[in-house]
């Protein structure tokens, strides 16, 4: 007999660089990814008749470093991606899916500015099968089998993140029916997992057992447990003589770190700059070792272009910073742990939030550029792309994966008569606060590529479904 199939196969690139002058430290941050997987598609009973598979998969890498304020490279980052899609001419199995991924981003000292690594891939089978009589509601499985699956994010600052998704659509006339969205999101920031599911309440209870079973947080990593269970989902397709099906799988994986530490601000900023006549807005509480805000007027948005923005919805609105607790002292730095940061619009709706784990106190540019704190922004959550054109303009659009900026949160106080015993007393203090950049100025903006991929995420997708201008972007907005 001969079996016929259609395999395509392609590996982009694994990119490396490293520095030979770097130093350990012990608050580096690093981040990886990696995953082996098949996901076989098969309908019980139906015979193959004929079908098309298409195949795309791409990497990415970057990393930006200081030394002696000079530009270098003292991390490592990596990625691949290899997929296959196979179409066995092999009676009721419909199409397999196979991929390995791996991403990480490393740095061996506090010094670099960042290092990021993603790789993707978004693969289609298009299936012609014949039903078996008497023509029931045939059911589709889908199964997947893991042979590797693991997320690592070492503080101060790291990312990891997993997506994986399959929609399933069946032509019925004339027309196409979605049968079922489906898939998982899981990141680790900072030691701290996030898990989430797509799909009806039965396919997220399967997802989030299978889970809960077959996976392990042990510190700042997520492993596969040993021999684990294969995933198996079930769809009943609209009966049919002739099954006309499309299955999209989409996978994509991202490693990303950026030691928090004292930096230069570049490109245009929006925020709250502290005027002579501003009462007290930053509120350091000694005993529980708290630094607390006020949540501050945005009264400046810069341009390079002298756009107007008058009547953008940030003019009227407010930054709001979340309490950040006092950790350590390392490396002469002060080092705080927090939760979120919020862009709310002059209606006091939120149209930009941020995940802020990590910030450090490092008063060594304070007298050259007015900041003393700084907070690297790995993780965004939620924006709304519609609500703010300077939003638009001057931050979303310079996110992209060949850009070597890093959007950082940048804040400046003066505690007065604090000597160097800063954190010994309490005190209030009026206070500066912009979010902008670090990192290397763009020429001319770009594609906002990165942003697609670093908004986590995918629990924001079902906002999507009912309200199209407050979400969180994924992978498939990229066309």
């Amino acid at each position: 007999m001969i079996i016929h199939k259609i395999i395509i196969f392609l590996v982009i690139s694994v990119l490396f660089a490293v520095s030979l002058a770097a130093q350990a430290s012990s608050l580096v941050p690093s981040a990886a990814t990696s995953s082996k997987q098949s996901i076989t598609a098969t309908i019980a009973g139906s015979s193959f008749l004929g079908g098309i598979a298409d195949i795309e998969t791409n990497t990415y890498a970057a990393a930006l470093g200081l030394n002696s304020g000079n530009l270098s490279y003292p991390v490592i980052h990596s990625s691949l991606a290899a997929a296959e899609v196979e179409i066995p001419n092999d009676g009721s199995v419909v199409a397999n899916f196979n991929s390995i991924f791996s991403t990480s981003a490393t740095s061996f000292s506090s010094e670099p500015l960042f290092s990021r690594a993603a790789a993707l891939s978004q693969s289609s089978v298009i299936a012609v099968v014949a039903a078996a009589p008497p023509f029931d509601p045939s059911i589709l499985n889908l199964e997947w089998e893991f042979n590797a699956f693991s997320l690592q994010a070492e503080p101060t600052s790291a990312f990891a993140y997993i997506r994986d998704t399959i929609n399933i659509v069946q032509s019925v006339g004339d027309t196409g029916v979605q049968v079922m969205e489906l898939g998982f999101y899981t990141f680790l920031e900072n030691g701290k997992q996030t898990i989430g599911f797509l799909g009806d309440s039965a396919v997220t209870q399967v997802l989030e057992s299978w889970f809960d079973s077959n996976t392990t947080q042990a510190g700042n990593q997520v492993t596969l447990n040993i021999s684990p269970d294969n995933l198996n989902i079930d769809f009943a397709l609209t009966p049919q003589e002739f099954l006309v099906l499309r299955i999209d799988h989409e996978h994509t994986e991202i490693s990303y770190e950026a030691p928090p530490v004292a930096i230069r601000q570049v490109e245009e900023k929006v925020g709250h700059l502290a005027l002579s006549d501003d009462n007290d807005q930053v509120y350091w509480d000694a005993s529980a070792g708290v630094l607390s805000f006020d949540s501050l007027p945005i009264n400046t948005l810069t341009t390079q272009l002298n756009q107007q923005y008058d009547n953008d919805v940030l003019n009227g609105g407010y930054l709001e910073i979340d309490p950040l607790k006092l950790l350590t002292n390392a490396d002469g730095r002060d080092y705080f742990l927090g939760e979120e940061l919020r862009l709310v619009d002059k209606n006091d709706n939120i149209i930009y939030r941020a995940s802020l784990p990590s910030i450090v106190f490092d008063d060594a540019l304070f007298a050259d550029q007015g900041f003393n704190m700084f907070a690297p922004i790995l993780n965004i959550l939620e924006v709304n792309l519609n609500a703010s054109d300077w939003l638009q303009d001057n931050h979303l659009d310079k996110l992209n994966f060949s850009s070597l900026l890093l959007p950082e949160l940048f804040i400046g106080f003066d505690p007065l008569n604090s000597g160097d015993g800063i954190w010994n007393q309490d005190f209030n203090a009026p206070v500066t606060t912009f979010l902008s950049f670090s990192g290397v100025p763009s020429a001319i903006p770009e594609p906002s590529v990165f942003l697609l991929y670093m908004l986590a995420l995918v629990n924001l997708l079902l906002i999507r479904k009912v309200n199209t201008t407050a979400v969180a972007v994924s992978p498939e907005w990229i066309n």
